[in-house]
């Protein structure tokens, strides 16, 4: 009996396959031609199906595909739908309530206004305004002919909304997940780094060369060696963390466009973070955590604008400070780096003090508090090969702290903190004074006692000390010379402002002090402090193109706040050349930042905040790599623009409480915990 499909040989010539009862074993053409004979086995249950059975995977997995993406798009457009009638339905709601929503007014006696109906909502509270605006201003009409913006008399806006950002952009982070950018930069494929490991060469090379205190928190020879011996460095957290901090300041000798240093960051941020999951809970490699930790923490903060994040980072490093207390207490040193006990104990005191001081400014940035936290008192202590510059780092928090502790330093700050707040009953002006003079005195004597590689010049204000300023070469002599003249300055600010009649009838003074209170004297050197300050940081920013944005929005507070208090000064007017150096040492600070991560002034939301305090646009920094920097070079920009119309308009109003609680919190706060 003859099978029901033909054999491989008359299958493949297509012949017809005919078997014969005598010969069970071939066919007839198969034993004509002395061949083999195979009968063809069909693996399908079909036979009338002749397709390959690879096609037919590959069809269906197309056809797979093809389904799954018009699922997508099914979604997407629901999602887009859906959003498209909440925004309808919200319009006609507000639409209903506008023409619902009736006010009762009256007038009084003595011609006010008043509103007898009460306000249930902030919705109602906006409709309320915008109605009272439209239509019972004496300006009726005249919105149907031209749009008018009213100026804000207030500085304090800028602060509120750089508040505001943190809020907003938090709150969507923990809706929708991570900015625009990021998400937009994950849908990209991105080119595997082969070649990471000379990437990583340049820019460990780039961290231990160049002077930043960042340096501070690692010992540099130990590291070095550290990281000959690694075979693979994507492994190592510390390694990791110190290449996101370096592709990610403001140094121009880094040849990567900001998208391409963010990606970067990125790439060495997501293995390092997934590196410390495993580590957080493992006793032996506290110190390593604790170090890649607070190196991270520029990028988290002032890099992604991840504040409650970075807090989160700053409370787990502060209680690994804790543990690690304890053990070095009790002789129990960590065994995972590989240093002498001297070294370790000048490592930790470092990374506790930076723990401890990062907690505390996020706390105040986030909270919104008008002062910050005291921070303990912490000298710290050099360490025995530690080079030149890390010494002068040192020293440089040591004097500052000195001086910033110092009793009547401290009185003055709480005075004018008092002050701001409306409680000033019992700080009398005549007290403040004397501890203005006094406190004149202590910082004359602590710059004499001041070492030589510190001090710029011998006399706060020597006849030379302008053309110091413009030949210094040294980032520490810049910091404490600007540090101190930005405290002499609000000094003499406050002594114009005040009556001379407070000082004439009951203050015993000294001819010394009689001569700091003439009026005169006064003028001359607020105008001597202002060039000197402003000249020394023009030339700072000229001079170090990787001083990075936290040590950035530092001296920024340090010049707006010079800027407001010589601007809003009502007693005095200032020369024309200063406004000239305010602008020159604005640009200076502006050119840190990359060039295309800048907001233009045309797009930027805060020009128009600083008019309307409607905070719309304000997604506008997520739209570029590195949003924080915009943010802040923003802030910079429209800080330098309003307070330019002060400057046109000439004295003016008092600096605002807000403005005035968060530059003294900043500018006598540590100024190690601002430093990179």
């Amino acid at each position: 009996m003859s099978p029901k499909v033909r054999c491989h040989a008359c299958r493949k010539r297509h012949r017809g396959c005919f078997w014969s009862n005598d010969n069970p074993n071939g066919c007839i053409r198969c034993t004509r031609l002395k061949i083999e004979c195979i009968p063809y086995k069909h693996d399908y249950t079909n036979e009338k199906d002749l397709l390959p059975r690879e096609r037919n995977r590959k069809q269906i997995e197309y056809w797979q595909n093809q389904i799954a993406q018009l699922s997508n798009d099914i979604q997407q457009f629901e999602s887009a739908i859906q959003l498209a009638g909440n925004r309808i339905s919200i319009a006609k709601k507000r639409k209903q309530l506008e023409q619902q929503v009736e006010w009762s007014l009256t007038i009084d006696e003595d011609g006010l206004l008043k509103l007898n109906t009460d306000i249930e909502s902030m919705q109602e509270l906006l409709l309320y305004s915008q109605a009272f605006v439209k239509y019972i201003s004496p300006l009726n009409g005249l919105f149907n002919k031209s749009s008018i913006s009213f100026q804000s008399t207030s500085f304090h806006l800028i602060i509120s909304a750089f508040h505001l950002i943190l809020y907003e952009k938090e709150k969507k982070r923990l809706c929708m997940g991570d900015n625009i950018y990021y998400s937009r930069l994950s849908s990209i494929q991105q080119q595997q780094h082969s070649y990471y490991r000379s990437i990583m060469d340049h820019l460990i090379k780039l961290y231990v060369n160049r002077k930043n205190s960042r340096r501070l928190l690692v010992h540099i020879p130990t590291f070095i060696q550290h990281y000959n011996d690694l075979e693979d460095p994507l492994t190592c957290p510390v390694t990791l963390a110190i290449c996101v901090h370096t592709v990610c300041t403001a140094r121009h000798v880094i040849k990567y466009s900001a998208t391409e240093r963010r990606q970067l960051a990125d790439f060495f941020y997501d293995k390092c973070k997934d590196i410390l999951f495993e580590i957080f809970d493992d006793p032996s490699r506290k110190l390593e955590t604790l170090t890649t930790i607070n190196i991270l923490q520029h990028f988290v903060i002032f890099v992604l604008l991840r504040m409650t994040e970075a807090r989160r980072f700053a409370t787990i490093a502060y209680a690994l400070c804790k543990d690690l207390e304890m053990d070095i207490s009790r002789g129990k040193y960590p065994e995972e780096a590989n240093c002498p006990p001297q070294i370790l104990r000048v490592l930790f005191q470092r990374h506790f003090f930076y723990a401890e001081s990062t907690l505390i400014m996020l706390d105040y940035m986030i909270d919104k508090c008008h002062t910050k936290s005291s921070v303990s008192v912490t000298y710290l202590d050099t360490m025995p090969d530690e080079d030149e510059r890390n010494q002068h780092f040192i020293e440089m928090h040591n004097y500052l702290l000195e001086l910033c502790t110092c009793p009547y330093m401290g009185a003055l700050t709480r005075g004018k903190m008092a002050e701001n707040s409306k409680e000033c009953e019992e700080w009398e002006e005549g007290s403040v004074l004397e501890v203005i003079l006094r406190l004149d005195h202590i910082i004359r004597d602590w710059w004499s006692d001041l070492p030589p590689h510190l001090r710029l010049c011998d006399n706060l204000y020597a006849v030379n000390a302008m053309e110091m300023t413009k030949r210094n070469t040294s980032v520490v002599k810049a910091v404490i010379f600007s540090f101190v003249h930005s405290i002499l300055l609000k000094m003499w600010i406050y002594l114009l402002s005040v009556s001379p009649d407070t000082y004439t009838t009951s203050m015993k003074l000294s001819d010394n002090d009689k001569r700091l209170l003439c009026r005169e004297t006064q003028f001359n050197t607020s105008i001597r402090s202002c060039e000197l300050l402003l000249s020394t940081m023009t030339r700072l920013f000229h001079l170090h193109d990787d001083i990075v944005p936290s040590t950035t929005f530092e001296f920024m507070a340090r010049a707006v706040y010079t800027l407001l208090s010589v601007s809003f000064s009502p007693n005095i007017q200032f020369p024309n050349h200063i406004q000239q150096m305010f602008d020159e040492c604005f640009a200076a600070i502006s050119a840190v930042f990359p060039v295309d991560n800048i907001v233009p002034a045309s797009l930027s939301p805060l020009n128009s905040f600083v008019i309307t305090q409607d905070p719309n646009n304000l997604d506008i920094y997520k739209s570029y790599p590195f949003p924080g920097y915009a943010l802040i070079a923003d802030i910079l920009n429209a800080c330098h623009t309003y307070l330019q119309s002060h400057f046109d308009k000439g004295p003016g109003e008092s600096l605002s409480i807000e403005l005035m609680s968060l530059t003294y919190a900043a500018l006598y706060g540590n100024f190690f915990c601002f430093m990179e």
